[in-house]
């Protein structure tokens, strides 16, 4: 082999290393930035366990930590079989221009989630899912969440970033959330917008849900 052909290869050879490793940069780079953006919203996961009184009044120690900015807009509980707590928050940023919408759910008894099995959603697409999440999120959250997102996208909020996010099975809802609202057209997707962070998030749909979420949503 000429030495001119040599010179050739092993050029060829850098480039292509060159472009892996700048691939595998690109990569860790938007991982890592992602996993940011998930520690830096995870109070707000943990904000949906506190009594309503001090979310409302948001201005505790834990609050003052991350919340300087924030104002709440609404919160929504609800007590499902044997009295386990369900609790939607709303609260919103004009500095940041975004809205934060985080779901908490109980912190006992998870394994009586499951016990009723899967449930037909036709609205979603015959997507199955587990009966407690959906009539949990259907008879008390869903509507009202509506309402709320276009009372205040009407407020001059519209190009607000929404941002989902929950703990546990608060994650699982708000992984439900935010694919319905987005399904809906009640929250239109952009390219930044809306973000779905979970921390732990239960099991909640079957195979065909979680291919449909991941084609619309990116679920850090």
């Amino acid at each position: 082999m000429k030495f001119a052909h040599i010179v050739i290869l092993l050029c060829l050879f850098f480039v292509i290393a060159s472009t892996k490793n700048s691939a595998k940069s690109k990569s860790a780079l938007i991982a890592e930035s992602l996993t940011s953006s998930a520690q830096t919203y995870a109070p707000f996961a943990r904000l949906a366990y506190c009594p309503r009184a001090i979310i409302s009044d948001f201005k505790c120690e834990f609050c003052n930590e991350f919340a300087e900015d924030y104002a709440t807009y609404f919160i929504h509980s609800a007590m499902y079989n044997n009295n386990r707590l369900f609790q939607l928050v709303v609260v919103y940023s004009d500095t940041k221009r975004e809205i934060v919408i985080s779901f908490s759910g109980p912190k006992t008894a998870l394994k009586e989630i499951y016990e009723s099995g899967y449930v037909m959603i036709p609205e979603l697409g015959n997507i199955k899912m587990e009966r407690e999440f959906w009539e949990v999120y259907s008879l008390n959250f869903r509507q009202v969440l509506s309402q709320k997102i276009q009372q205040i996208t009407e407020s001059g909020r519209g190009d607000y970033t929404f941002i989902f996010l929950g703990h546990s099975a608060g994650g699982s809802l708000a992984t439900l959330a935010a694919y319905d609202m987005v399904n809906s057209n009640v929250v239109i997707k952009t390219v930044t917008s809306p973000k779905v962070y979970t921390y732990g998030q239960l099991s909640i749909g079957d195979d065909k849900f979680v291919k449909k979420v991941n084609k619309v949503l990116k679920v850090v």
